[in-house]
């Protein structure tokens, strides 16, 4: 068998993004066409993987983003921060 490069999934069946912050944590929406980032810099970044070029940016916290999951309202993302606050998001941004 050959050798299969460490980077296969990414190279061959992915993306890659350079959020400029590290990621804390990641997820889809309940509906499963948006994916949200939550960074070390206290924004949200949300994609609709079939769009690669659409993703927006909301800022959402003062400091880190510490905790994010998906909303129970279809459509949206709740997220934790350093700040002390919970915010509610629309996937729409």
């Amino acid at each position: 068998m050959g050798e299969t490069s460490p980077r296969f999934l990414v190279e061959e069946r992915g993306t890659r993004r350079d959020l400029g912050a590290f990621v804390v944590s990641a997820c889809f929406d309940r509906t499963g066409r948006v994916a949200a980032f939550a960074l070390g810099d206290g924004t949200l970044r949300l994609t609709d993987p079939a769009v690669p070029e659409g993703w927006r940016a909301v800022a959402a916290h003062d400091g880190a983003v510490l905790a994010l999951a998906a909303d129970a309202v279809p459509g949206g993302f709740v997220s934790g921060g350093d700040d002390g606050r919970a915010c509610r998001v629309r996937a729409d941004g």
